[in-house]
């Protein structure tokens, strides 16, 4: 069963007794492996000779943990270290892209103390395209293709991106430690993954409100449907078509799981940018306040105002829940699928069951942005949902 499937009361039969326990023992050694590798964490093998890695591995996990703690504990739980290091690697690029400020590297990059948001986009878009450019020569003509083997592309593409490899920028530990991660460990993410995360980051940048639900939608597909099909691919699973129900339900989680990282961002992002999630034609539809005036009269204590915000927080978590009853259909629906890389698959989407429980907590809160008590979770609450990952 998959760990963002809802659990079911099962019951054991007497027939069955001696296969559970035995099953029972197994799953136990898995959790213990689980939590051994948990206090471990990721770690670069010293078969690569890269200490340098080891520091961008680290630098990946300090941004994950200080720009989005919640995606933390996920990565530490998944099944081996290559996904791990893959996770934090893939987790980062997708953190920093979408930071709103300079980097150091892109002021040492440009050789100024400050460069617009497009040129970071474009700069992290370069990075990017080096890393996949040294595919090129093995694309010459459909021919040329088909009359070399198997091994001989493999072999040119290896080779090619190895020389891209020594092109690019040296000044970012996350672009070094993707690349070491395709060229050295050959996990074979796909490119559109990453440029459609930069694109929904350039969407971000003169957008004052999303226009529509659907948009805000197609936001959340572009963002973090992109990166939950990327961790899928560092266990393996590819963007294919026999792999297709793995990656719609990437993609549906993915939906859920940025819409609630748009909800718990909301007040803040407001609040500093101006910038107002809540989609206007749902703002039209419940009366709430332009964004220019909404914070003020949120301030003032306007109960209607409030009352509107709180309608349209509710239909965003319907939206949102919706797309993960549906990732959970599609995998009742299609077992059999599902079936190769299961354990791989089921561990990429723990971010979902944090998801769900800002959701569930949200619902409590009565739809409420402007609880502060949302923002305060407790210890309890983080054991919930951590073991409910573990388990």
């Amino acid at each position: 069963m998959s760990y963002f499937a809802k659990s079911m009361p099962r019951v054991l039969t007497s027939s069955s007794a001696s296969t559970a326990t035995t099953s029972g023992c197994h799953q136990g050694m898995r959790q213990i492996r689980t939590i051994a590798s948990f206090l471990r964490g990721p770690s670069i093998e010293n078969k690569y000779d890269a200490p340098s890695i080891g520091d961008d591995l680290q630098h990946a996990r300090e941004m994950v943990r200080s720009y989005d703690p919640v995606a933390t504990l996920p990565g530490r739980l998944l099944p081996n270290n290559q996904m791990q290091v893959a996770y934090f690697a893939v987790r980062s690029f997708w953190v920093e892209t979408g930071l709103q400020f300079d980097s150091k590297a892109d002021a040492s990059r440009k050789g100024t103390g400050k460069i617009t948001p497009q040129e970071r986009l474009d700069w992290w878009q370069d990075g990017i395209a080096t890393l996949y450019d040294g595919d090129s020569a093995t694309q010459s003509s459909p021919g040329a293709a088909a009359a070399e083997s198997n091994d001989e592309i493999k072999t040119t593409r290896t080779a090619n991106r190895k020389t891209a490899a020594q092109s690019l920028p040296k000044d970012h530990a996350t672009i070094r430690l993707l690349s070491h991660l395709i060229h050295d460990r050959n996990i074979d993410f796909t490119r559109c993954h990453f440029e459609d995360i930069i694109k929904s980051r350039r969407t971000d940048l003169d957008l004052s409100q999303y226009p529509d639900m659907k948009a805000l939608e197609e936001h959340a597909m572009w963002s973090c449907g992109s990166l939950f099909q990327l961790v899928l691919e560092s266990g393996g699973i590819k963007t294919d078509e026999r792999n297709n129900v793995q990656h719609q339900i990437a993609k549906r989680l993915g939906v859920c799981h940025g819409l609630t990282n748009a909800l718990r961002t909301s007040i803040p992002v407001l609040s500093t940018t101006g910038k107002l999630v809540l989609p206007r034609d749902l703002c039209v539809k419940h009366g709430v306040s332009s964004p220019r005036y909404l914070l003020s009269a949120l301030g003032m204590g306007d109960e209607e105002c409030k009352r509107a915000m709180k309608n349209v927080v509710a239909d965003i978590v319907s939206v949102a829940r919706s797309n993960l009853d549906e990732a959970r259909s599609l995998q009742k629906q299609s077992p059999s699928a599902l079936k190769d890389g299961t354990k791989s698959m089921n561990s990429v989407f723990l971010p979902a069951l944090a998801s769900e429980t800002f959701l569930d907590r949200l619902e409590e809160h009565e739809f409420d942005l402007t609880d502060r008590n949302l923002r305060n979770v407790s210890t309890m609450e983080h054991w919930t949902c951590g073991l409910k990952m573990m388990l």
